[in-house]
């Protein structure tokens, strides 16, 4: 392309990129040159960070499930800060540069934290349900935990139907619905049961 047919940004054409199909700065074609740039769809047109791409097309898979758990959970957990306070141990030393990569790993981190949190409240609601002479609060309580149990994986099942499984999209998706749920379920379970 010749220069003199650039009518807008020529600044940016001339400064960024080439038209040599050899060089590492080729820019025919969508690249993403360094993890300092952004992704590239052309000569010097630079459209966002990978990470903000990434988040947006995972969100614009969610909109056939706009009123899923999971869409509504992207808002309340897609972000370092949200995730580092519900748990700040399990994501320190992830900064924000560290892009989709560092979020995808925190939100690992919590949902595996979230899993301990729920084993370890289940044994004290156990604990508590024990002291009753009557086994039938304990009986319940198993059972309702052993149905919230299967609703989870049925339910991150469906949240996920439109990933390719195992895709970093599909392993992104269903940590954060299965660390939405356990948090779900630890709110539920924040009173100790009354039992007579």
């Amino acid at each position: 392309m010749d220069k003199t047919d650039i009518s807008i940004g020529l600044l940016t054409y001339m400064s960024e990129g080439n038209d040599n199909p050899d060089s590492m700065f080729f820019s025919r074609k969508i690249h993403h040159p360094n993890t300092a740039s952004g992704v590239k769809s052309g000569r010097g047109a630079e459209n966002a960070k990978v990470y903000e791409i990434t988040k947006f097309l995972v969100v614009l898979s969610l909109t056939f499930f706009s009123g899923s758990t999971i869409a509504s959970s992207i808002n309340d957990y897609n972000s370092l800060d949200k995730l580092k306070k519900l748990d700040a141990v399990s994501c320190q030393g992830v900064k924000e540069s560290d892009g989709y990569s560092g979020l995808a790993w925190c939100i690992d981190r919590v949902y595996v934290e979230s899993n301990e949190k729920i084993k370890k409240r289940v044994e004290e609601y156990k604990t508590i349900l024990k002291r009753s002479d009557d086994k039938k609060y304990l009986l319940a309580f198993e059972s309702a935990q052993k149905a919230w149990a299967e609703y989870k994986v049925k339910q991150c099942s469906w949240e996920t139907i439109s990933t390719v499984k195992n895709s970093d999209a599909y392993n992104y998706l269903n940590s954060l619905c299965r660390l939405t749920e356990n948090y779900n379920r630890l709110s539920s379970l924040k009173v100790d049961p009354a039992i007579p």
